[in-house]
């Protein structure tokens, strides 16, 4: 309540601007407010009844009387209006105010009364409201407003003239305005108005003047004088930035109105971008020179300084944490001998700031409770910067106790072991921060929406430990009510429901909301996902509202790239995402290089029947010269997947191929007679045939990440079956798996292995040309594709009909910024056949290294591989390059 006497002290004390001849103020009195607790306690207050007087004095002349002495006409059960009418009557007032300020549970209501002296006329009646004390004062202005023009007869506004304007549209001037005509004139206003209009910047004076008018109405008169337009800007004494690049990034430009308030913030851009350049003490002014009355010149004037580094930081009273330690969490640093790479020994004074946060946040999760970070000094002498952190550590508490409490949905013992925080251990804010989301998550759900996680802490400084208790009140269960759909103008709503983790009538859960947003961003139909919850028609139900908004879902690309394996290449792929808004999606895409052209067209329903089923039936044509001949194909396929169970899904299908073979070398030519001739057939037989096949194939995909995974792993294991009509009968089963695994300093490792194995199931042989070859990017390097299989006694590598070979990768980053990767690898394995053993009896074997570079261009890799063990007349080593294709 001294706040609200100072407020009323100081309302009453503001001088009120006359208008016009000085006239005999009226008299209003005013009683003490009646208070009412929430216990229903009653008192009463002078203070709120001063601080509303304040507001209506303001209002014009008027003269505050107290009722003081007759306060114990209101101190009744029932005010009777009457008694009060007499007395304003006898004393000569314009009014008498009273009213009742009721305290509730969401803030506080004030109802007043005013009564004039005319005892037949009932009392007027105004309210107001506010969730705490400085929202009621507030809407006690407002109603000192309504008081005065319906009580006290304010005069209203009546026409409102904007003079001197020539560039500022009217509309514009009067939308700053609070007063409108034939709203209540307040003059304790007009001082505010003035201050309103004078800060949008165009205007060098501004007055504002009223005239009563002899309909009882104040018209206002607003006259201003414009700052000139600049007619161009000029910059001088600039060397590290050219005219241009700063002229590019200010905000006032030629031929606006001057702002000085926007030369303000340009002179502050234009001091931001020396600092990223290491000019940390520039001296920036400016100069507005008149050309004529209504144009001007602004010139910005720099001395740029000299350029500066920051060489050394110091932690001032640091004495518990290392130096090393605390320069690890901040994001500058002291200049490098790599800095023009590391963007070492460069700051700004938001960065500094910035780091001052970062030092807290890190002393907080090392027990220091009590740390205090001051602002940094900084000390630039001779090129160089030290840059101080002053730091008073306090004590290190270490957690001595862990406990829940409240309203426990699981075993206590279950809920402290699942807790980050853990007894014996330093007090971290980020571990407590984890704590509570991790058990509001735990309570939300099981459907809790409203759970409340409170961190009690009990701190003992003589043995700086403390006990942490979370407390819990887990409020009433939330059942869906409603789902709506907005947003999706052409996406079906049932293709947006059924990728829902949850629905109508589903307990509250907010990991099923947050898989339901992530599936939903993952189809890729739209810019942006939003899942909002609002309140059902009962405490205990709760709406979902998700909120879409589309992009769009065709694409034309165009690319160019090279491999070692196909020469240069060029690709086009057209693609519709969300045919008919089906999420159906259509692909149509060639590709043309020097050792292929292919073409492919593939139409993909992800949910057949609307059942979580995927569909594809997809044709091609493929031209492929090969090492020793050219072959022609096309075909098509029939493919159904299905998401078993959370990363195993399943996938079946069925394809023809039909395939013609030409163009043979001589020497591999009498390799290919002789092969079939083992199997007592002629090889024109198998040049030219049709293969029908069936698949099934089942994936365990757990990888993080897509370009480059961080983690995880996949293992696929799948058979392809030939025969069923077709003119070659024989099977193909494989089984794959890469593992992930991150090491220090950012390396990530990768281990893959590959078995594959080919097995006549008919009568005729295994075609020559589905047989297995090794080497290259995509197996073992070192090698160039197809020198790796068995040799005929011509010594042509005609493939294998078994196949195994692993690789270990360690892939680090080079320089991150660009995207730029080291990789060092091993590869290992060979192709045989089975007829000379189960297993094979050499083993073909590459290391080396290499760089992978995810380019604006697509992801570019270059590689070099060793043979470890090269045969007599061998290279000893191949590179190994792609552009365009997937890491």
């Amino acid at each position: 309540m001294r706040r609200l006497l100072a407020i009323a002290t100081l309302l009453i004390l503001t001088p009120a601007v006359s208008m016009g001849a000085e006239t005999q103020p009226e008299k209003v009195m005013v009683f003490p407010f009646k208070v009412i607790s929430k216990a229903g306690k009653v008192r009463y207050s002078k203070e709120l009844a001063a601080v509303l007087g304040g507001d209506l004095a303001r209002e014009g002349e008027l003269e505050l009387v107290s009722g003081g002495p007759f306060v114990s006409v209101i101190r009744t059960r029932k005010v009777n209006p009457r008694r009060l009418a007499r007395i304003a009557r006898r004393m000569g007032l314009l009014g008498v105010i009273w009213g009742d300020l009721t305290q509730l549970e969401s803030g506080y209501s004030l109802e007043v009364s005013v009564m004039g002296p005319d005892q037949r006329k009932k009392p007027y009646f105004f309210s107001t409201t506010g969730k705490n004390m400085e929202e009621l004062v507030s809407g006690m202005r407002d109603l000192a407003g309504q008081i005065g023009k319906v009580v006290l007869k304010r005069p209203v506004i009546g026409k409102i003239k904007v003079e001197g304007n020539k560039r500022i549209q009217r509309e514009a001037i009067l939308n700053k305005l609070e007063m409108k005509e034939g709203s209540p004139f307040r003059r304790s206003s007009l001082g505010e108005e003035i201050r309103d209009i004078y800060s949008m910047g165009y205007f060098e004076d501004v007055q504002i003047k009223a005239k009563e008018t002899p309909k009882g109405k104040v018209d206002l008169t607003i006259m201003l004088k414009e700052r000139p337009s600049i007619k161009e800007i000029d910059i001088e004494g600039n060397k590290v930035f050219s005219t241009d690049e700063i002229l590019d990034s200010l905000t006032t430009k030629s031929f606006s109105v001057v702002s000085l308030e926007k030369i303000r913030q340009d002179i502050a851009k234009i001091r931001g971008m020396y600092e990223k350049k290491g000019y940390y003490q520039p001296k920036i002014d400016y100069e507005i020179k008149q050309i004529s009355p209504n144009e001007a010149k602004l010139v910005f004037k720099i001395n740029e300084g000299k350029k500066s580094w920051l060489t050394k930081i110091v932690f001032e009273g640091r004495k518990k944490l290392s130096e090393s330690e605390l320069k690890k969490i901040m994001s500058i640093q002291e200049k490098s001998w790599v800095w023009f790479l590391d963007e070492s020994g460069q700051m700004t004074r938001e960065q500094l700031d910035q780091n001052r946060l970062r030092l807290i946040a890190h002393y907080l999760n090392k027990g220091f409770m009590q740390v205090q970070v001051g602002a940094p000094r900084v000390k630039i002498e001779d090129g160089s910067v030290t840059v101080t952190y002053p730091i008073n550590e306090g004590p290190r508490f270490q957690v001595r106790k862990v406990n829940v409490a409240g309203d426990l949905i699981m075993p206590r013992e279950k809920m402290i072991a699942a807790l980050q925080t853990k007894p014996r251990t330093w007090f971290s804010r980020k571990k407590v921060v984890e704590d509570i989301q991790a058990l509001t998550k735990l309570y939300n759900n099981a459907g809790y929406a409203y759970a409340d996680i409170e961190p009690l802490e009990k701190g003992n400084e003589q043995y700086d430990f403390v006990d942490l208790t979370y407390k819990i009140n887990k409020g009433r269960r939330v059942s869906i009510e409603r789902v709506d759909i907005r947003g999706n103008e052409r996406t079906r709503g049932k293709v947006i429901r059924r990728s829902l983790a949850i629905g109508e009538g589903d307990l509250y859960n907010i990991a099923k909301i947050e898989a339901s947003k992530r599936a939903l961003e993952a189809m890729d139909f739209f810019e942006a996902v939003k899942i909002k919850t609002s309140p059902g028609s009962r405490p205990d139900l709760m709406d979902l509202e998700v909120e879409v908004l589309e992009k769009k879902t065709g694409s034309l690309a165009a690319g160019i790239g090279y491999s070692s394996q196909d020469g240069a290449m060029g690709n086009i792929d057209l693609k519709e995402r969300n045919l008919f808004g089906l999420g159906i999606v259509a692909n149509i895409k060639g590709n043309l290089s020097a050792r292929r052209n292919s073409y492919e067209g593939s139409l993909t329903y992800p949910w057949l029947f609307d059942y979580p089923l995927s569909g594809t039936i997809n044709g091609y044509r493929h031209e492929t010269k090969e090492q020793h001949y050219f072959r022609e194909s096309d075909g098509f396929g029939l493919n159904f997947g299905y998401r078993v169970y959370g990363p195993w899904s399943l996938s079946a299908g069925i394809a023809r191929d039909s395939s013609k073979l030409s163009g043979f070398e001589k020497v591999f030519a009498r390799s290919v007679t002789d092969y079939y001739a083992k199997y007592g057939t002629r090889a024109e037989k198998f040049l030219n045939i049709s293969d029908n096949s069936a698949s099934l194939s089942i994936t365990r995909d757990t990888r993080i990440g897509s370009t480059i995974p961080i983690g995880g792993s996949k293992f696929s294991i799948g058979s392809r079956i030939s025969g069923f009509g077709g003119d070659v009968e024989f099977s193909r089963y494989y089984a794959q798996g890469v593992l992930y695994q991150k090491l220090f300093w950012k390396a990530i490792m990768k281990v893959q292995g590959n078995g594959s194995a080919l097995v006549e199931t008919g009568g005729s042989p295994i075609p020559f040309d589905r047989r297995i070859l090794l080497g290259g990017i995509a197996s073992i390097r070192g090698y160039q594709y197809g020198q790796i299989g068995p040799r005929d006694r011509f010594g042509n590598i005609i493939g294998g009909d078994r196949a195994l070979f692993a690789n270990i990768e360690c892939l680090f980053p080079v320089l991150q910024q660009m995207n730029l990767n080291g990789v060092v690898f091993i590869d290992a394995g060979n192709a045989w056949n089975v007829e000379n053993g189960p297993f094979p009896t050499e083993v073909k074997a590459g290391a080396g290294v290499g760089v992978r570079w995810l380019s604006p261009m697509g992801p570019i890799r270059i590689e070099y591989g060793w043979k470890i063990n090269p045969e007599k007349g061998e290279a000893p080593g191949a590179f190994a390059f792609a552009m365009g294709q997937l890491f």
